[in-house]
């Protein structure tokens, strides 16, 4: 059924995963970076003022503790740097040191063309479309989570 066939799409995105493990294969050996570390310097690199672990744990929605390892080593590496916040000393903000922005904008050069590729032969009303239909989606999904933890 169509029904079950988007479903099937949904679940399939670990295709995506590993087709972005492969293409920022590359990156992962030259930089000795771990694909969850790419994604957080990705994020990071255009979060703006959301640059806490809490804001990367929103994003990612990976678990507190592996985000707050990766952020540490990232540090340890060089390629982030730590600011306590003005006003509340317990938050951290992450900032992308001058070592990172070479690795970001080379990772950032891979996605979009591997997002041009995936959208490849796709018209800009389909694409609109899509991306109504997948936000729409997403919210039945965020508030069905949300009926479920009541």
């Amino acid at each position: 059924s169509i029904m079950e066939e988007q479903l099937n799409m949904m679940r399939r995105g670990r295709q995506f995963k590993q087709l972005m493990n492969k293409k920022m294969d590359g990156i992962i050996r030259e930089y000795d970076v771990k694909r969850v570390e790419i994604e957080i310097l990705r994020f990071l690199a255009m979060s703006g003022e959301r640059n806490t672990a809490a804001d990367i744990h929103r994003y990612l929605d990976l678990n507190k503790g592996q985000i707050s390892k990766t952020l540490e080593h990232l540090c340890t590496m060089h390629y982030l740097e730590s600011m306590p916040d003005k006003k509340d000393r317990r938050y951290m903000h992450y900032i992308l040191s001058e070592e990172a922005k070479e690795l970001v904008r080379r990772i950032n050069a891979i996605w979009d063309d591997m997002h041009q590729q995936i959208m490849s032969g796709i018209q800009a009303e389909d694409r609109a479309i899509f991306n109504k239909v997948l936000k729409h989606a997403m919210a039945n999904m965020e508030r069905m989570i949300d009926e479920a933890s009541v």
